[in-house]
C-alpha cells in the first residue's frame, strides 16, 4: 500500500563479483544463492545479509527473481545496501571464490553443525533452490556441508530462514571444519 506516498526511483543494478571479492588477506563473507526463484526468500536473505554484513549475495542460476516489488518489500529497504552479482553457473563462481582464498559452505541435511565450525576469516555460503537444494556442479565444488540441527519430525526450514540461521551461526561460530 501506498499509504499517500509516491517516489520515483531507478532499478536495483547488479554488481560485478569484483565488487564483492574482498582482497586476500581480509576477512570476507559472501552468499551464494543457488537456483533460488521466489523474490521473497530472495529479499528476505538479503535482509539477514545486511544484519550480519555480508559482503555480498550472489544470485546464480538460468532464471532469477526479479530485484521489484517483493524482493524489495521482503528485504525492507537493504536491496541498495548489498552488492547483488548475477551468475549463470554458481560452480564457476565458487571456483573463482576458491581461487580467492574463500572457503565455500553449502547448507545441506546431514551437513556438520554449524554451531561446531571453528573461525576462518573468508566464507561463502551457497543455499539450493527451494525444492531442489543445490545443483550438481555446486555441489563438487563445495569444501563442507553445514546443517542446522532440528527436530527430526521436521524436514526443513523455509530458505530465507535457514539462510538467517546459518549466517548468524558462522559469524558467531567461525566457518572452517574443525580439524582433529
Amino acid at each position: 500500500p501506498h499509504n499517500g506516498c509516491a517516489a520515483r526511483g531507478a532499478p536495483v543494478a547488479w554488481a560485478p563479483l569484483e565488487a564483492c571479492i574482498k582482497p586476500e588477506g581480509e576477512a570476507a563473507r559472501l552468499v551464494l544463492l543457488d537456483g533460488v526463484t521466489d523474490p521473497h526468500n530472495l529479499g528476505a536473505v538479503v535482509r539477514s545479509a545486511a544484519a550480519f554484513a555480508v559482503d555480498g549475495v550472489i544470485v546464480a542460476g538460468p532464471s532469477v527473481p526479479p530485484l521489484g516489488g517483493a524482493a524489495a518489500k521482503a528485504a525492507a529497504g537493504h536491496l541498495e545496501r548489498v552488492p547483488l552479482v548475477r551468475a549463470t553457473v554458481a560452480g564457476d563462481v565458487l571456483a573463482r571464490l576458491q581461487g580467492e582464498g574463500y572457503w565455500t559452505l553449502g547448507a545441506e541435511a546431514g551437513g556438520q553443525d554449524v554451531a561446531e565450525i571453528d573461525p576462518t576469516h573468508r566464507w561463502v555460503l551457497c543455499l539450493g533452490a527451494e525444492a531442489k537444494g543445490l545443483r550438481a556442479k555446486t555441489r563438487s565444488r563445495i569444501d563442507e556441508r553445514v546443517s542446522i540441527p532440528m527436530d527430526p519430525a521436521v524436514e526443513s526450514l523455509n530458505l530465507s530462514v535457514a539462510a538467517g540461521v546459518l549466517m548468524y551461526g558462522l559469524v558467531r561460530f567461525g566457518g572452517r571444519p574443525k580439524k582433529a
